[in-house]
């Protein structure tokens, strides 16, 4: 976005302005944890299950929160000839080498493209992504919750379903603009 790389200052803009865009609050999902069973439809109970347990996202994306606020290894950038280090970089650490914070789950709609790349347009290929197992390839920091996973075609449906009712009801922002 920059059409250069950006400058330290531009990168804390860029997640000042980004951060300020996430509200979340009470979602379809939070009403019917509440007890409300009408707030969702049965796809995004099951969505839940698979969430929880055969997608295995909980893992790391971890309620009520839905992240838990660590950096991992997905295997995102790895198809590239120079992976981006991430929080290896930073840290001065070559085991935390393409680790990135894990983002919440809540309003993950509204927030594309997505992963620190942005190489994912819509939330649908960013599950895909995930649940492909990641990039294993030359890819030594490989979190050891990424896994293939097959889902039905019923079990993707239920799973963006449960995603979408983690969407909260937040008031009209307009979003900033980059610099």
């Amino acid at each position: 976005i920059y059409k250069e790389d950006p400058k330290p200052d531009d990168v804390i803009k860029s997640i000042a302005s980004y951060v300020r865009t996430i509200r979340s609050g009470d979602s379809p999902w939070d009403k019917h944890e509440k007890g409300d069973k009408k707030a969702v439809g049965k796809d995004a109970e099951d969505g839940w299950k698979v969430f929880r347990e055969k997608g295995g996202c909980a893992a790391c994306h971890a309620p009520p929160l839905y992240t838990d606020n660590g950096f991992h290894d997905t295997g995102i950038g790895f198809d590239k000839p120079k992976p981006d280090e991430g929080r290896g970089k930073a840290a001065k650490d070559a085991k935390l080498n393409g680790a990135f914070m894990t983002p919440t789950m809540r309003s993950v709609d509204t927030h594309p493209p997505y992963f620190h790349d942005g190489n994912a347009a819509k939330l649908e290929d960013a599950v895909d992504y995930m649940l492909s197992g990641g990039i294993k390839k030359d890819n030594p920091n490989l979190d050891p919750h990424m896994k293939k996973v097959i889902l039905s075609k019923k079990e993707k449906e239920d799973l963006m379903a449960f995603l979408k009712a983690l969407h909260g009801n937040e008031p009209k922002v307009e979003r900033p603009k980059l610099p």
